[in-house]
C-alpha cells in the first residue's frame, strides 16, 4: 500500500521498506527557491543543520510549500507562501521539514506495529544532512545508517548466495555506509 515494500531474507523474514520519492520535489523546489533569494545553484548544499531554527519551525507547525509530484493527505498551500522567511536557509529548513514529515509517514506505515532496531538511508538524500539530521530526531530508538548505495534485495542476494562470511566493516567499506547520530 502506497509504496510499502516487503524484501524477504534468507530465513523467511521480512524487511520492510517505505519508498517516497522526493528528489524531483527537492530539485523543483529549491530551484524556486534559489530564484527567490537570488542563491546560486546548489546553495542548498552550503546549509548546515540549525537545531534553534528546527525547533522554532517545527512549533509553529505550518506548511507553506505547495508540493508538484507528491500527493499529501494533509491540508497544505495551494501555492508556496515564502513570504515567511528571512532568508533562504529559514526556508530550506521548512522544506526539509515538510519532506521529512512525509518520509516520516511513509516510513511508519511500513513498520507498521512491528518493532524495529534499525532504519537504512539510500540514495541521494543520504547526503543530506538535514533531511538526516531530521529523520534521526523522530526515530531516536531505532539505529540509523546511511549508504551511498541502494542495499535492496541484489545486494542482499548476492551477500547470501556467496560462500564468503562478511565482517562488520564490509558495508562501511565498501557502500561508504555511516552512522547517524542526532548532532
Amino acid at each position: 500500500r502506497k509504496d510499502c515494500l516487503n524484501f524477504l531474507r534468507i530465513n523467511g523474514d521480512a524487511t520492510k521498506a517505505a519508498r517516497l520519492f522526493l528528489g524531483k520535489e527537492l530539485s523543483t523546489q529549491v530551484k524556486r527557491l534559489q530564484s527567490h533569494f537570488e542563491k546560486p545553484e546548489g546553495a542548498y548544499k552550503a546549509v548546515y543543520f540549525d537545531e534553534e531554527l528546527y525547533h522554532k519551525l517545527q512549533a509553529q507547525n505550518t506548511r507553506c510549500f505547495h508540493f508538484d509530484f507528491i500527493e499529501q493527505e494533509r491540508a497544505a498551500p495551494s501555492e508556496n507562501d515564502l513570504s515567511a522567511f528571512n532568508n533562504f536557509e529559514e526556508a530550506y529548513h521548512q522544506l526539509m521539514l515538510e519532506l521529512v514529515a512525509l518520509q516520516i509517514e511513509a516510513a511508519e506505515r511500513a513498520i507498521g506495529d512491528t518493532s524495529i532496531n534499525k532504519l537504512y538511508i539510500d540514495g541521494g538524500f543520504a547526503d543530506n544532512e538535514l533531511y538526516v539530521q531530521m529523520l534521526s530526531r523522530h526515530f531516536t530508538e531505532v539505529k540509523m545508517r546511511t549508504t551511498q548505495s541502494p542495499l535492496g534485495s541484489a545486494l542482499g542476494a548476492a551477500i547470501v548466495l556467496s560462500d564468503k562470511k562478511i565482517d562488520k566493516k564490509f558495508l562501511k567499506k565498501h557502500y561508504a555506509m555511516k552512522k547517524i547520530r542526532a548532532s
